[in-house]
């Protein structure tokens, strides 16, 4: 039980991680040719035109099963025809975990291809690779910016 608590506490954390680079890195996009961020996230899933507007999704999901020891103290009384004894123990048991990993990612574009609006929604593990991708744009990106306001600097 107190391993479910750590991963569980371990996992929220993560997560958080994943919302926030998600959260910073895909308004980078913003203003953007559509080019720019299949850089960074891949290829999209699928491509759709729909109010005039392009949207292109990025997204996977999948669902794996674990299993996890469970130990659990087991007391008691047993009566017969002596009175009655004590007893006190563990029992082991083996539980399935059922895991959902699942991210979308979706991107919307003007009739040139400019990136206007951007959502997503999913989870750490789903999110996990375009997390890594939203952190190395935004890193890009800083540097970038520091090379620009060097060179304002020596001019």
């Amino acid at each position: 039980m107190k391993n479910t608590f750590i991963i569980c506490l371990a996992l929220l954390a993560v997560s958080a991680c994943a919302s926030q680079s998600l959260n910073s890195g895909l308004p980078h996009l913003v203003g953007k040719k559509i080019d720019y961020a299949i850089g960074y996230l891949g290829h999209p899933n699928s491509e759709s035109k729909i109010a005039g507007k392009k949207v292109y999704m990025w997204g996977n999901s999948r669902t794996f099963t674990t299993t996890q020891t469970v130990s659990t103290p087991i007391s008691g009384t047993a009566y017969g025809l002596g009175g009655g004894v004590s007893y006190y123990g563990r029992t082991t048991s083996v539980v399935p975990q059922v895991h959902n990993y699942q991210c979308t990612i979706r991107l919307i574009t003007n009739d040139k291809d400019i990136v206007e609006r951007w959502e997503w929604n999913g989870n750490e593990g789903g999110c996990r690779q375009y997390k890594y991708a939203t952190d190395r744009m935004a890193q890009t990106e800083e540097l970038w910016l520091r090379a620009a306001q060097s060179k304002s600097e020596v001019e």
